[in-house]
């Protein structure tokens, strides 16, 4: 093989990993699109089951039916999470010649998203009992959840290399509801205004869902040269 032809050969696979990189970055793109909306859901129902919960008799029977109902749309929202990434990555999977260190990463990975899960679940635990009432649950809730939304960041370029203008605005707008709910507990010294804050976040995901998958195929354009990979 001579050097024009070695030369080509270089050419052609720096065109195709580049493609697959792309073609990567549109199916994460759109998966997070999905995301975003699966938990835009999560956090309506979060917000609003609480209302007819309240109208239940017995503090136990009430603080029940908030663990149950919002532990279920956790695991029903993560599920369907995992579930539209996992479809991703298998349609994207630019290392499969490297089974060892992938079954490396998947541990790593299921072992994260399990314990984000049990912290999430810890958190819905504090909003939903009287721990909300207090400074330390207050406290302990503004910390699970700013945790999460650094993890969901850093998830975000972790897929996406360059987090995209939905993604910043999703992260943002989670930690200013965060922070800002639990001024509202300690300002009014009541949760009544609890669930407001979170508003501008479902308002906000809802439209970084759209914004992401209507943009995720400007990760498709190719910018070096619009030519197929010959």
């Amino acid at each position: 093989m001579n050097r024009d032809e070695i030369q080509a050969l270089s050419e052609h696979l720096k065109c195709l990993g580049t493609k697959a990189v792309r073609l990567d970055r549109y199916l994460q793109r759109r998966a997070w699109g999905v995301y975003y909306s699966i938990w835009a859901v999560s956090i309506l129902l979060f917000t609003f089951l609480s209302y007819p919960i309240s109208l239940i008799r017995g503090a136990y029977l009430q603080l029940a039916a908030y663990v149950i109902a919002y532990v279920l749309i956790v695991l029903f929202a993560s599920y369907f999470s995992g579930l539209v990434f996992s479809k991703a990555r298998r349609l994207a999977n630019l290392e499969s010649d490297l089974s060892d260190h992938q079954d490396r990463n998947i541990k790593k990975k299921c072992g994260i998203g399990t314990l984000v899960l049990a912290v999430l679940i810890v958190a819905i635990i504090i909003i939903g009992s009287d721990l909300l009432r207090t400074a330390i649950g207050v406290l302990l809730e503004v910390i699970i959840l700013a945790l999460i939304d650094l993890y969901v960041y850093r998830m975000l370029g972790k897929s996406l290399g360059k987090i995209p203008f939905e993604g910043l605005m999703a992260v943002s707008v989670f930690m200013f509801s965060d922070v800002g709910s639990a001024a509202t507990v300690f300002i009014y010294r009541s949760p009544e205004y609890f669930g407001y804050l979170w508003i501008p976040t479902i308002f906000a995901w809802f439209i970084a869902s759209i914004y992401s998958i209507y943009h995720a195929r400007d990760e498709l354009v190719v910018q070096i040269d619009s030519q197929e990979c010959n």
